[in-house]
């Protein structure tokens, strides 16, 4: 079901629908995450849907870089901001209810795709991670609250912004993917 389906097809009490724009880095990650959160879809009133791949960036920390226009005082609009910002700022400004998430390789394992290449030489990042999400089942995946930090910490802000913004179908939502006694990531925790 689409956004406008979901508005067209219930009462207006119901069409607050939540949609979950990803930034994402990889081009697989770009062809198949959004299928990662089919759990979270099934359950409450949202979607998830790639915004832009943005490729791996670093931090820019040289006040040199932060350039003004002539005469204006404001920052030239620089490579990231048009790119990545505007896009954001348009699809957060659209009703009724948007978030945006960053999705990098944040985990503080041993990144599985170099073993699978490793393992497996045929393996094909796009064509076969595709078929690895679409097999995943995350409650199972986060079922042992001693691993996946930063994906229950992701899992958890979501399901959050659902039970406070969507309407949510499973009443159980929140105690899903071990998100009250698992671990999670502290650096993104709290936000």
């Amino acid at each position: 079901m689409n956004e406008m389906t979901a508005q067209a097809g219930e009462s207006p009490a119901q069409s607050s629908f939540c949609t979950f724009g990803l930034l994402v880095t990889g081009k697989g990650e770009r062809d198949f995450l959004p299928d990662l959160f089919r759990s979270l879809m099934a359950r409450a009133g949202c979607t998830f849907a790639v915004v832009r791949r943005i490729g791996q960036r670093h931090p820019i920390t040289s006040p040199a870089r932060r350039l003004k226009m002539v005469g204006s005082g404001q920052d030239i609009p620089t490579n990231d901001e048009s790119e990545i910002g505007i896009p954001v700022r348009h699809f957060l400004r659209q009703p009724p209810c948007r978030f945006l998430v960053l999705i990098d390789d944040v985990e503080t394992i041993r990144h599985p795709k170099n073993e699978l290449k490793q393992s497996f030489p045929g393996f094909d990042e796009r064509v076969h991670g595709a078929k690895i999400v679409a097999r995943l089942e995350l409650d199972h995946v986060l079922s042992n609250p001693q691993t996946c930090a930063f994906l229950r910490s992701l899992f958890g802000w979501c399901v959050q912004r659902l039970l406070d913004h969507c309407p949510v179908y499973d009443a159980g939502l929140g105690a899903y993917f071990n998100l009250q006694g698992g671990v999670r990531e502290p650096l993104t925790a709290d936000q």
